[in-house]
């Protein structure tokens, strides 16, 4: 699997995921008949894989059925050629 998120977006998914899961797990302590609670946990747990990998399922899709890789991607965000000819953002 090749990364396809930034290293910001890694660490911003891994905190996000380590709060959810302390959170909610407290919650199923005190309450342990509510499932909603293991649903989140189990969502939660899923960004931290995702942050460790800095890979994301939805963006490999998302990007599939667009139809660009993240090279053409980031080629036209930094102002670089297209079609041979130089790329003007503004």
């Amino acid at each position: 699997m090749k990364p396809n998120i930034g290293i910001m977006n890694a660490m911003l998914r891994i905190t996000v995921g380590l709060t959810m899961i302390s959170f909610f797990s407290i919650l199923a302590l005190k309450k342990p008949n509510r499932s909603p609670n293991l649903w989140v946990i189990g969502v939660a747990s899923m960004k931290v894989a995702e942050g460790i990998l800095r890979y994301c399922p939805l963006t490999a899709i998302f990007n599939a059925a667009s139809g660009r890789t993240q090279g053409q991607q980031g080629q036209q965000d930094q102002g670089q050629q297209q079609n041979g000819q130089t790329y003007n953002p503004s």
